[in-house]
């Protein structure tokens, strides 16, 4: 007997989900970042002194994580490290990271797609699909 093609792949599926989530997780970061950036450049920022350097690093940091994202680079990794980043900082409470959505769903949010891509990777739309590299 012949094995019966499926018109929609499991595998397929799984890819678009995955450049979904990917692109979900680097909007959410941008969305987070841009507006402060905006407040700063026309000197209206919102935060004390002592604070600004460690967020102006987090925001260069979760910069450099979007554009990863969107290019789909290492997404595996970036997905966990960026997650991890903007988790530890919403969690510190260090500025404003909502801009009016509760702040604990986008920790919930990031922390979900963060562990998904973790699982499935970038989808097939990378520019680069490394993997875990686990030495035999």
């Amino acid at each position: 007997m012949e094995k019966k093609q499926s018109r929609f792949p499991m595998r397929i599926f799984i890819d678009t989900l995955a450049a979904g989530l990917r692109w979900t997780m680097a909007l959410i970061f941008a969305w987070h970042v841009i507006p402060p950036t905006i407040s700063h450049v026309l000197g209206k920022s919102y935060l004390p002194d002592e604070l600004e350097a460690q967020t102006i690093a987090v925001h260069a940091l979760l910069v450099v994580t979007v554009i990863w994202l969107a290019f789909g680079l290492r997404t595996r990794v970036v997905a966990v490290l960026g997650g991890t980043l903007f988790v530890a900082h919403g969690l510190l409470g260090q500025d404003d990271l909502s801009h009016g959505a509760p702040v604990m769903w986008l920790i919930i949010a990031v922390g979900l797609i963060g562990s998904a891509l973790a699982v499935v990777g970038g989808g097939r739309w990378c520019m680069y699909r490394g993997g875990w590299s686990v030495p035999v």
